[in-house]
């Protein structure tokens, strides 16, 4: 609680009271203190979500990727680069482009 902390209550505080203590050193660096603690407090507080934010939106960017893209776990893909090597760069060969070939048709 602030009372044990011996801060000034911005706020809280009437206006007498403000006026009387406006130009002594200690009321200047209780507030100083108090707006510092309360600042950290927000900056951990926004940290804090938005670090949640983000490893909530990579578990389920896994999730979904994973459930998008599930054949690839599964299948051995070292053993099918030359296949898709030849279906994507070589198409006008005759075993990946399905018999076309340059220069005429089949």
């Amino acid at each position: 609680e602030t009372t044990t902390l011996d801060l000034v209550h911005l706020g809280r505080e009437p206006i007498s009271e403000i006026s009387r203590v406006w130009y002594s050193n200690n009321w200047g660096t209780d507030i100083l203190e108090w707006l510092s603690l309360w600042g950290m407090s927000f900056f951990l507080f926004v940290a804090d979500t938005g670090l949640w934010y983000q490893a909530g939106c990579t578990c389920l960017g896994v999730v979904f990727i994973v459930t998008r893209r599930h054949h690839f776990a599964l299948e051995h893909t070292a053993s099918k680069i030359p296949e898709r090597f030849s279906k994507k760069v070589f198409t006008f060969s005759a075993s990946a482009g399905g018999g076309r070939q340059r220069g005429g048709s089949k």
